[in-house]
């Protein structure tokens, strides 16, 4: 897993990085109760993804058990706290967990193929 650099973050995003790591242990707890609604969706991401795909703002990896054998899927989160319960669902096709901000990937341009961003946009300050 990879792990921010040492750098200052603007305040809403810093704020962000101390909730969702504060939070992360009990995060699945939180969204029990619409989890079932998010499935289909899920699902339908997952079947849609090919190549190489960037998931934006995996959190605790709900999406990955849905990803099928036609995605390689490298999955970032601002939150090393989620991504350490990413860990659990952590299967093939996902190659990496990146702790990063959405606006600072640590990729290339045009690398992937798909973009996943699920319950992302609602937090970004831009």
């Amino acid at each position: 897993m990879r792990r921010h650099a040492d750098r200052r973050l603007r305040p809403h995003t810093a704020a962000n990085l101390r909730r969702y790591n504060r939070i992360a242990p009990l995060y699945d707890l939180f969204d029990l109760a619409l989890e079932g609604r998010y499935r289909p969706g899920r699902a339908l991401i997952g079947a849609e993804a090919l190549g190489v795909t960037l998931e934006a703002g995996a959190g605790t990896g709900k999406n990955f058990q849905h990803y099928g054998w036609q995605a390689r899927v490298f999955a970032s989160d601002l939150s090393s706290g989620m991504l350490a319960q990413a860990r659990r669902r952590l299967r093939s096709p996902v190659r990496a967990l990146v702790a990063a901000e959405v606006a600072e990937l640590p990729f290339q341009d045009a690398v992937a193929d798909t973009v996943v961003a699920t319950f992302v946009c609602c937090v970004q300050d831009d």
